[in-house]
């Protein structure tokens, strides 16, 4: 045995009952432990190896003088010790293991609940005293029959710590008489009409659901549709003359695609079929608008919560029960029989709901032709699939007769001849360039034929002179040439004309200075003409008539002319030239 006077460490195990020690490592141990009674010695000789049992187990002994020594002091010196340096000396009593007394020392002061208020909740029967959340998060923390063995058994007095706040607390719930069941049945009074009224009306949602599902006629009427066009196309195969089909063959109606036309679907098809033939039928759209939401409600789930409330009111009749024979006055009986008679009422509204909902399963059941254990919020899920593909191509067809609408106004508007225009390919290539185009395009309309335009010069044959190129024009195209309209500010061109002459007889007049006007003959048997010089020679660009082939020049046995020529104005010699590049581009020469 520990010695007395001594303070020990504490080993926070947690101990196993004797009754579940059988047929466990315990005991084992426990039959490997010798016996040293008389009894013991009577039955096995120490002096004979032979006649002791093996034991399974090997038990190894401790040094208890050893673990004396360095896990016991003497009491005294246990007050006399000083801390070591970085460490603080404890204040309170802990009795409960770190994680435990961790776990109420959070909630306490993170929910802020105090053992008033609890008692207010438990004790004076305050509904406003304490949350449910909070009640129900208490009702763990009551301590265990060990904990519960610890706290009675700890003393206090002079010298001892007192209990640190996870204890005090714990300590403060024992106190409550018959705390586990009050706070059980002040639980279930406090959320039971929130429970009751979610779960109401939950159950209201799904038969109104299935109410309006079994009702249905439009149903019938687009099922009818569907099972006829499935028997027409599967005529003639295993799957033709059917008597009917399952809820899981609604999903490929939108997938089944005309050849003819993509846009075209199956479900499409229908939806316009019942639009035509029986728009009445529509209402499918709305008896099925609630499969959606009834159908993410579990009916398990549902049943379970309503059994849970069963059981609470259950408890806390009994409970009445048992106060009202011991002390028929208490407070606890007044307010709670009340509440006993009031829930017993809406339990059976609540269990004529669930009923309900099982037998309309079971009519949907036989309606779809589904198998027998077919789950409720399976049929409302497949219902509901096909409430959204239904939708679907109902707007799809809503679109599509608006835009024919659309077009059948605007052709009407138009007229029969433009209407018989616009289908003409051409015509509507004309149309798009605008109404100025169009009346262009079509003479007959406008009275008279228009003017021709001038012919272009066509480029034949070039050759390189000097330091450029000469181009020859075809007779042909001369005389279209030189009978051109002059534009506003230039000069005409007349074949023969260089390619600087016709540059500038098509350039620019706002870059020469008046004293640089002049007269240059266009060649040398024609009389000159009135020409605009530059200041300096600069190669121009022919214009989009004459411009250049990507044809190779052919080359020419000729001596090419000098790169410039002396040209008589009336004010002097001009330097005029003939062929030279700058940035790239090239003058060149008419002839």
């Amino acid at each position: 045995a520990p010695p007395d006077g001594f303070e020990r460490k504490k080993f926070m195990w947690v101990t196993v009952a004797p009754t579940k020690v059988a047929n466990t490592i315990f005991s084992k141990i426990i039959d490997a432990e010798p016996k040293a009674g008389p009894e013991q010695r009577q039955i096995h000789d120490p002096n004979d190896a032979d006649s002791r049992p093996e034991p399974d187990v090997k038990v190894l002994k401790p040094d208890f003088g050893f673990i004396t020594k360095m896990f016991f002091q003497p009491k005294a010196a246990a007050k006399e010790a000083a801390p070591q340096p970085g460490t603080r000396r404890p204040t309170t009593t802990s009795l409960l293991e770190g994680k435990r007394s961790q776990q109420v020392e959070i909630f306490l002061n993170g929910r802020g609940v105090t053992i008033e208020s609890i008692r207010g909740a438990v004790v004076d029967f305050l509904v406003d005293a304490l949350s449910p959340d909070n009640l129900r998060e208490v009702m763990p923390l009551y301590p265990t029959d060990e904990e519960a063995g610890m706290l009675k058994s700890f003393q206090p007095g002079e010298g001892v710590l007192p209990l640190a706040k996870a204890e005090q607390f714990m300590a403060s719930l024992m106190s409550i008489e018959k705390f586990p069941i009050r706070a059980k049945c002040c639980l279930t009074r406090m959320q039971f009409q929130e429970e009751c009224s979610a779960i109401t009306e939950d159950l209201k949602f799904i038969v109104e659901c299935c109410s309006k599902v079994l009702a249905s006629k439009s149903i019938a009427s687009v099922f009818s549709l569907v099972m006829k066009i499935g028997n027409y196309l599967n005529h003639g195969t295993a799957r033709g003359a059917a008597a009917g089909f399952s809820l899981d063959s609604l999903q490929f109606l939108r997938r089944i695609e005309s050849f003819a036309d993509k846009q075209m679907t199956l479900l499409r098809y229908v939806v316009e079929s019942v639009m035509n033939q029986h728009p009445s039928a529509m209402d499918i759209l709305d008896e099925l608008s609630l499969c959606k939401t009834a159908a993410t409600m579990d009916m398990n789930a549902l049943n379970g919560r309503v059994a849970e409330l069963e059981a609470g009111v259950n408890i806390v009749s009994k409970e009445v029960t048992l106060v009202q024979e011991s002390d028929p006055t208490c407070s606890f009986v007044e307010v709670f029989s009340d509440f006993v008679s009031t829930a017993s009422e809406k339990l059976q509204d609540l269990k004529g709901l669930s009923t309900k909902v099982v037998e309309q399963n079971k009519e949907l059941i036989t309606m779809f032709a589904e198998k027998p254990r077919t789950d409720l919020g399976d049929i409302l899920g497949k219902l509901a699939g096909f409430h959204k593909d239904f939708d679907e191509a109902y707007r799809a067809c809503l679109i599509a007769k608006a835009k024919k609408e659309k077009q059948r106004k605007k052709e009407e508007e138009a007229g029969p001849e433009d209407t018989k225009a616009k289908r003409s390919g051409p015509e509507l290539r004309r149309r798009k360039v605008g109404e100025a185009g169009a009346k262009a395009a079509t003479p007959k309309a406008a009275g008279k034929a228009p003017a021709k335009a001038p012919a272009k010069a066509a480029v034949t044959e070039r050759r390189r002179v000097g330091g450029g190129w000469e181009i020859k024009i075809p007779e042909k195209h001369k005389a279209a040439l030189s009978g051109a309209t002059p534009r506003s500010g230039r000069a005409s061109i007349t074949p023969g004309m260089r390619r600087s002459q016709v540059g500038e007889a098509g350039g620019r007049r706002s870059f020469l200075p008046p004293s640089r006007v002049g007269k240059v003959p266009s060649s040398p048997s024609a009389g000159a003409k009135s020409l605009l010089l530059p200041p300096r020679p600069a190669a121009m660009l022919l214009p989009p008539a004459a411009k250049l082939p990507k044809a190779t020049a052919p080359k020419s046995d000729k001596e090419p002319e000098p790169r410039s020529k002396t040209v008589e104005t009336t004010s002097g010699p001009v330097q005029q030239p003939q062929g030279f590049r700058i940035g790239g581009s090239v003058s060149m020469q008419l002839q």
